[in-house]
């Protein structure tokens, strides 16, 4: 009987050594969870690709998530849209342009002149190449380039570019008064209007997210 009480203290210290490890798992999943949030919040687009196929790829889509607490807008016009782009002799080239309004044409921006997809937080949009697209291409590295602004800094440039046309307006009303049919007055108003344009366009942002493809012409890839 009295070897009890040792029996019991061994126990006791097994059991809080097994305590401690348990503690100390947990609170690392947690720190783990809450950074991979913080890591997620400071992200203003999620992009993701799927690719699917066994022997090559035959298929590829594109999701874009919206993780910003405001709406974006993602830029459809010609030559500044997203861009499919092809790893060449470590330069990446353009393959094809890319607008998410072809799947989805409810999300075209009417009050921007369909410039934009609008893209509300949390929302996603979905890209999918086509089948042609994919038989012409080769296999290797490619990435999918995503050009995309907050609609807040939009705005707020729409609002600056219309106080500098109201001024160049009022300029060169008072100008007229001053002189007759004068070249002067026209030239530089020209000049300003295109300045302000260049100093006040709103930064646009570029997401980048690669992946590999493999063609179904690749037969060292079989």
């Amino acid at each position: 009987m009295g070897e009890q009480p040792i029996e019991k203290s061994g126990g006791n210290k097994a059991g809080a050594f097994l305590l401690i490890v348990i503690c100390f798992l947990a609170f690392g999943g947690i720190c783990f969870a809450a950074g991979s949030v913080l890591w997620r919040q400071g992200q203003e687009v999620e992009v993701s690709i799927d690719t699917s196929g066994e022997e090559f790829t035959s298929s590829v889509t594109f999701t874009v998530r919206n993780m910003l607490g405001m709406d974006i807008l993602i830029d459809e016009s010609k030559e500044s849209c997203a861009m499919l782009q092809f790893l060449e002799n470590g330069e990446w080239l353009d393959v094809c342009e890319i607008r998410f309004v072809r799947e989805d044409s409810a999300v075209i921006s009417v009050k921007y002149g369909g410039m934009y997809a609008h893209l509300e937080p949390g929302m996603t949009l979905t890209y999918c190449l086509d089948e042609e697209l994919l038989a012409a291409m080769s296999s290797g590295e490619y990435r999918v380039a995503i050009p995309y602004i907050s609609e807040e800094e939009y705005l707020r440039y729409l609002q600056k570019r219309g106080e500098e046309i109201d001024e160049s307006l009022e300029a060169e009303k008072e100008a007229s008064l001053e002189e007759d049919l004068s070249e002067e007055t026209e030239d530089p108003e020209e000049d300003v209007s295109e300045e302000s344009l260049e100093a006040e366009a709103p930064e646009i942002q570029i997401f980048y997210e690669e992946f590999v493809f493999v063609s179904q012409w690749d037969t060292s890839a079989k």
